[in-house]
């Protein structure tokens, strides 16, 4: 937990250096190291942090021998949504083990995340201080799954009233296909 503590400290003193004068591109990179930094310790933390931890590795060692016809009907026998499922499915297929497939899974968070915060936001290190705040202490891969869809459907959101419809619809069924709670932020 105390790792945990020391990321949000760090938030909050990047949400600080957004009054300071520093040029840009240094603040890009304050953020892109925050953001990696976030994947790192929240894909890599050591098994059974949280009480979901088992539920979801057992449920990746089954994609291995799931053949990829039964995507499908895995849908109601997992009780987890398609798009995760198809991930889980991929990423034992291609020989990833669970650990990998939470880093990666981090990773790809944190990437949307800062294209989403960075393009929207007139003060990305402040939105990103409360996106720490809101999202990143629930350490359940439950809530990290619904912040995931959360971020993919503000975003679709986004597009949409940007007139960019197509790409706005992709991201929402996105966001749907990966988390059925995304519809509520």
């Amino acid at each position: 937990m105390a790792l945990y503590v020391i990321i949000l400290c760090l938030a909050f003193l990047l949400a600080g250096v957004e009054f300071m004068r520093l040029r840009s591109q240094d603040k890009i990179w304050l953020f892109a190291a925050m953001i990696g930094v976030m994947a790192l310790v929240a894909g890599l933390r050591r098994p059974y942090v949280d009480r979901d931890y088992e539920n979801y590795a057992m449920t990746f060692g089954f994609m291995q021998y799931l053949p990829w016809k039964e995507i499908l009907s895995a849908y109601s026998t997992y009780n987890m949504e398609l798009g995760y499922i198809f991930l889980n499915k991929l990423f034992s297929s291609l020989g990833f083990s669970f650990g990998m497939f939470l880093f990666l899974y981090e990773l790809a968070l944190g990437i949307v995340l800062a294209r989403l915060i960075y393009k929207y936001s007139p003060y990305p290190l402040i939105t990103l201080c409360l996106y720490v705040s809101l999202f990143y202490f629930i350490r359940d891969f439950t809530q990290i799954r619904f912040a995931f869809g959360c971020i993919l459907m503000l975003y679709g959101l986004f597009k949409l009233s940007e007139a960019e419809k197509a790409a706005g619809w992709a991201l929402l069924i996105c966001a749907r296909l990966r988390q059925n709670a995304a519809w509520i932020c």
